[in-house]
């Protein structure tokens, strides 16, 4: 099931209601919302002001199957999230024997020790020599579809404008790093160990492993990865701009050092840990 929804999730007891006194029943005695996906997320949407705007998110859970996604080819500031499908692309050409562990970045610095700098602590520097390692920006862009499924009629052009990703595409390269996860065991190893440790979905889900790439930049607060709950399910969430306090999107008792963005991260993943 892959669903793509707008509406206020929260509406469907009102709407149940209305129904059941239109008809001559009691309120209380109509029947509660179906208790779907749909409708957690919906709610969830509609509880923390997350719209088209601000917010696009896309779940898969690998044993169902089922899936879900909400605005997920809206392009939008992926910040250090970008370094999941290029560190995946090199670890595969290296896999290919393409190219070697040890062979040099921009002259410096050894490939082995980039996946590390830039999944772990999330260098920019080091990273952005590994972007354009590959060759100009726009040849980069369209290298990193080697992970994603999407055609070209259904991607944004701005997508090869700067650093806009959708959720869609990491989704796409979750899924691939997962169903490959024996290949890309020291990828996985360092996303687990990535900083921060106490923010984004890690900060709720303490229980069992995240292996994830967060991002952050001006506002966009990103999150993208794989959640070893009881049932595993792979999680990507762009947000932009969300806030604290009264007519923002999280309560200030949430805030303990972390942005707005990380909060909301962090409570979907708990949410769709429990379905």
């Amino acid at each position: 099931m892959h669903i793509r929804k707008r509406r206020g999730g929260a509406l469907l007891l009102l709407t149940s209601m209305l129904l059941a006194l239109t008809a001559g029943v009691s309120a209380a005695d109509a029947e509660p919302a179906e208790d779907t996906l749909e409708a957690r997320v919906a709610q969830f949407m509609e509880e923390n002001y997350l719209n088209e705007q601000n917010f696009s998110m896309s779940y898969y859970n690998t044993v169902t199957g089922e899936s879900y996604a909400f605005e997920d080819t809206h392009m939008m500031v992926a910040a250090s999230t970008y370094k999941l499908p290029l560190n995946l692309y090199y670890y595969q050409q290296e896999l290919a024997g393409e190219i070697a562990p040890d062979a040099l970045i921009a002259g410096v610095y050894r490939l082995s020790d980039c996946h590390y700098q830039s999944l772990v602590w999330s260098n920019n520097e080091i990273s952005e020599a590994m972007l354009y390692q590959i060759g100009s920006f726009q040849e980069y862009k369209q290298t990193m579809r080697t992970f994603t499924d999407m055609t070209d009629d259904e991607i944004d052009p701005r997508y090869y404008s700067g650093n806009l990703y959708c959720t869609r595409m990491m989704m796409d390269a979750l899924k691939y790093l997962y169903d490959h996860a024996a290949d890309y065991e020291e990828m996985l190893s360092y996303m687990r160990e990535a900083s921060p440790q106490n923010g984004y979905f890690r900060k709720y889900v303490t229980e069992c492993e995240v292996a994830h790439k967060y991002g952050s930049y001006e506002g966009a607060e990103n999150d993208v990865g794989i959640i070893w709950a009881e049932r595993p399910f792979l999680l990507a969430v762009y947000t932009s701009g969300l806030s604290y306090g009264p007519g923002g999107n999280v309560d200030m008792a949430y805030a303990d050092g972390q942005s707005a963005g990380s909060v909301i991260c962090g409570q979907l993943a708990v949410l769709l840990k429990a379905y």
